[in-house]
């Protein structure tokens, strides 16, 4: 999946934000009035809205039960102060806090992966026992090219596939739409 990280990121920067920046819409919704119909606005709204209650209680209900195993606090308390932290943050701080945020959460996210590899591969007898492990298992494979489609792990189905995956969520999601007019203007945004 990583592979098509810089094909999305070409196209964000250089097809889809300057589109938003030009024409300066506020969210895609204004786009697909302009270029459909309100009607088409409306029901894609819905689906945003049915998308990120979902996606929202999903994000909030997995630190809630790390925290209340950890803590032994009741889950429902856990969830509220979770959210309550989310939109105090938010509603003080604004855009800036929660840039901020993300990139400490960022930063969390890479010091606890390097901790559990490195931890993980000491506990297993050092990275080379873990190495040849997964050679033996067949899970190392690097470049793949075969172009048949029904090949499980390509390089093509990792680029291909990875673009399709992850291009709405850079692209048409409220909140990264929100985060890229909030810059000054695009020349920041393609940093």
């Amino acid at each position: 999946m990583m592979f098509a990280f810089i094909p999305i990121a070409l196209a964000v920067v250089y097809l889809y934000i300057p589109v938003y920046f030009n024409l300066r819409l506020n969210s895609a919704f204004e786009y697909l009035t302009i270029r459909f119909s309100k009607n088409t606005s409306v029901f894609v709204s819905c689906l945003s809205i049915i998308y990120l209650i979902v996606f929202t209680s999903i994000m909030v209900f997995g630190p809630s039960l790390a925290l209340q195993q950890v803590t032994g606090i009741d889950l429902r308390i856990t969830t509220a102060a979770i959210f309550a932290v989310g939109m105090f943050y938010s509603a003080v701080g604004g855009l800036k806090a929660v840039v901020w945020n993300d990139a400490f959460q960022v930063g969390v996210m890479f010091v606890s992966l390097i901790t559990i590899i490195i931890k993980g591969s000491m506990d297993e007898g050092g990275m080379s026992v873990v190495w040849q492990r997964a050679e033996s298992g067949s899970r190392i494979q690097f470049f793949n090219i075969d172009p048949d489609p029904r090949t499980r792990h390509t390089l093509w189905t990792a680029i291909l596939g990875g673009y399709f995956y992850w291009l709405p969520m850079y692209v048409v999601t409220q909140q990264r739409i929100q985060r890229y007019l909030s810059m000054p203007n695009l020349k920041v945004v393609r940093k």
